[in-house]
């Protein structure tokens, strides 16, 4: 005859099953003449082809509490990891969004830090073009009174002139006309005006000094007189 425990595992302590049946775990059992007690995790054991054997109904008291405890623990235990994976969750989107703000603070530094050098060196660009445009004004002052100069002077001043506007062309710095056109603020520098019949009103009669753009932006504007 073999002993069977339902739902839970034998007890390893018995060796051989008593003569007199199985009891319920926690009593003492007859073994091979010793009393052995059984493991309190061994809620009963039951011989199957007896009459009256089979599961009963309910579990005893004791095995309820030790699964409802581990029923308990395992939600606990649950319930912690979840909470772990949401705390690690939140920290890995706070990294992430440092990581972005820290990237979008560089890329700024470094647009600032290329917009500053670039300023700095047409800074720099711009005072030695202004510079060599007052050559140029000098050499059209020259040449404006060069009748009675040696036509070898004159030609070769006419020589480094051009090939000073082509250095400055080069670097985008070309002359606007002025003469004849209505005066502009934004364009012209009034050094004085002059009563005219040969234009209208508010119109440029001469240039005192040509005026420049480099590229798209104004360089040095014309100093001129207006008619009034």
């Amino acid at each position: 005859m073999i002993l069977v425990a339902a739902d839970f595992p034998v007890c390893r302590r018995m060796a051989e099953p008593s003569v007199e049946g199985a009891k319920v775990c926690g009593e003492t059992q007859p073994l091979l003449g010793q009393q052995r007690e059984c493991s309190p995790a061994i809620d009963y054991l039951e011989w199957p082809n007896e009459p009256g054997g089979g599961k009963p109904e309910s579990l005893p008291p004791e095995g309820s509490r030790v699964m409802e405890m581990k029923e308990r623990e395992n939600v606990v235990q649950a319930d912690a990891g979840q909470e772990e994976v949401e705390r690690l969750r939140d920290e890995l989107g706070r990294e992430r969004d440092m990581r972005l703000r820290t990237l979008a603070d560089f890329d700024n530094f470094r647009k600032r830090v290329e917009r500053e050098r670039e300023g700095a060196a047409m800074t720099g660009k711009r005072d030695i073009v202004l510079a060599l445009l007052e050559v140029m004004d000098d050499f059209d002052r020259a040449l404006a009174h060069a009748e009675e100069s040696p036509e070898s002077i004159v030609k070769g001043m006419r020589a480094v002139r051009k090939r000073l506007a082509g250095v400055l062309e080069a670097q985008g710095v070309t002359p606007f006309e002025s003469a004849g056109q209505q005066f502009d603020p934004t364009l012209h520098e009034a050094i004085g005006t002059v009563e005219s019949d040969e234009g209208e009103s508010g119109a440029v009669l001469d240039e005192l000094s040509r005026g420049y753009r480099w590229g798209e932006k104004l360089l040095r504007p014309a100093r001129v007189r207006v008619a009034r």
